[in-house]
């Protein structure tokens, strides 16, 4: 049975992408709100239309989230209380949720699609005193906004500098022993002088990056990354005659490429976080908690040796992920079965 290249699905275009070598359906939308979904080329079009109604929750909340930072023309749900403003967003949910976000004291409420304005509304009015009292304090304790003149002091990379201001011919700003220097030109206001101080804190991060790849670079270029020293533990089990276990190395190891896209990475970089994004993708490929188990065990074994090699410190990786065996049901036949099937 032939798959077309485009289905309805509740109303929505899907395109559908035939991949060979996948095994499993891929599902993505983009930054246009716009559904597809990579599939093997054997898969079945009822099969498809199945695991989009397993994702249909995911797939309205995600085309709402591609909305809300990408269409220009977007304007939010605003719920008015005199001088409180809420903003509402919708999401795939079953719950309200009511939260301020710092530093400028935005209220959102996040409410199922399907909700009306007049309920959520309703919802929210009681808490009002309490948003409004929140909201001030937050505000409060804001700090003053800056006037980029000489004598105030300003952070770089956690440190407080004096900032000094001197007229130039040429604009620009510069670390000068320990004091952040900037160079104005005469009539240059407070916002000029924000945007050079925005272009130097700019440059700043970027030559940090410079520094950052390059030793990232110079890591994994001596086989100091992950990958290398996985592909080292490989060829040294092979030797030994460890066939099996060099197997299951092997396995781990391109299953954690899969989820890095190919992009190795220092042992410096693996930690807790990282390892929960793996053991979510992992699962939202349907492998078991035994399956995702399996491959943490083997990770955490090959991040233990290169603790004992000296290669990184132990930043404790695993330890919000899970590593252990889920007892499974007896697959066996009891012996009065077996009876049974020969009878």
């Amino acid at each position: 049975m032939s798959i077309p290249g485009t289905i309805m699905f509740r109303g929505l275009p899907v395109s559908v992408v035939c991949k060979d070598g996948i095994r499993r359906m891929s599902l993505r939308v983009d930054t246009k709100g716009m559904v597809s979904i990579s599939v093997p080329c054997t898969t079945r079009e009822e099969t498809i239309r199945a695991a989009l109604e397993r994702r249909y929750d995911w797939i309205l909340g995600k085309r709402q989230e591609m909305r809300e930072r990408f269409d220009s023309t977007f304007m939010p749900e605003t719920i008015e209380y005199g001088d409180l403003t809420v903003r509402v967003k919708r999401r795939a949910t079953g719950r309200v949720d009511l939260r301020i976000q710092p530093p400028e004291a935005i209220i959102e409420v996040t409410a199922p699609f399907e909700m009306p304005l007049a309920q959520i509304q309703g919802l929210v009015e009681p808490h009002v005193p309490r948003l409004r009292e929140s909201r001030d304090r937050m505000r409060k304790a804001l700090p003053a906004p800056f006037a980029y003149e000489s004598g105030e002091m300003h952070s770089l990379w956690g440190e407080k500098h004096e900032l000094v201001i001197r007229e130039a011919s040429r604009p620009g700003v510069r670390l000068e022993a320990g004091r952040i220097v900037m160079d104005i030109e005469a009539g240059m206001d407070a916002a000029d002088r924000r945007g050079l101080m925005r272009l130097f804190y700019s440059k700043c991060v970027t030559i940090a990056l410079w520094d950052v790849v390059a030793r990232y670079e110079s890591s994994v270029a001596s086989g100091a990354g992950v990958f290398g020293f996985i592909r080292e533990l490989i060829a040294g089990k092979k030797i030994m005659g460890k066939i099996r276990s060099s197997e299951t190395y092997q396995a781990t190891l391109n299953s954690f490429m899969r989820f890095r896209h190919g992009i190795d990475l220092s042992f410096g970089m693996m930690d807790a976080g990282l390892m929960e994004m793996y053991e979510t993708e992992l699962r939202s490929r349907g492998l078991a908690r035994n399956t995702t188990s399996f491959y943490m065990r083997i990770l955490r074994t090959i991040y233990r040796q290169a603790v004992e090699r000296g290669l990184t410190e132990d930043r404790h990786p695993f330890k919000h992920v899970y590593c252990g065996m889920d007892k499974t049901l007896k697959r066996c036949l009891s012996l009065a079965e077996v009876k049974r099937l020969k009878g």
